[in-house]
């Protein structure tokens, strides 16, 4: 007896992540709170607010409307102090999904501290992150740097 197979290309398989790394930071020499944000956009590119770390443009390629339709996305962050607030998925922890886009943002605790810390972006075709497809790592350092 004879079972031939198939391998159907793309099935489950979500588009090709094209992140690896991915940092942000506002810091300054004078007292203020700071903050920075960035957002994976649905369609597969990223937005940053205000960041002086190198910036990759997309987390997904091809860049196309409708990349971020059945793609999920989780972030585990780790500060490595108490002096950040942490907001979006950076906070969250729990799978989102980027049919509309998930940002991450941090902002100094206080005018005169600053907070740093890393994490890990993990990218899925399911809400349960059994399918996982690619992942990244960054950090982030905002606020007051005397």
């Amino acid at each position: 007896m004879t079972f031939g197979s198939r391998t159907f290309q793309g099935l489950n398989s979500g588009p090709a992540i094209a992140l690896t790394s991915i940092s942000v930071h506002n810091t300054s020499l004078s007292p203020g709170v700071r903050s920075t944000i960035f957002t994976l956009n649905s369609d597969g590119s990223i937005s940053y607010g205000v960041s002086t770390a190198p910036k990759p443009s997309a987390w997904a390629n091809p860049v196309a409307a409708g990349t971020g339709t059945g793609v999920w996305v989780k972030m585990v962050a780790t500060p490595g102090d108490a002096n950040t607030t942490l907001g979006g998925i950076a906070s969250s922890g729990a799978w989102t999904s980027l049919a509309s886009g998930a940002s991450a943002s941090f902002t100094s605790a206080s005018s005169s501290v600053e907070g740093l810390g890393t994490y890990t972006i993990q990218f899925a075709t399911d809400s349960a992150g059994s399918n996982i497809i690619g992942s990244a790592t960054g950090g982030w350092d905002v606020g007051y740097t005397p």
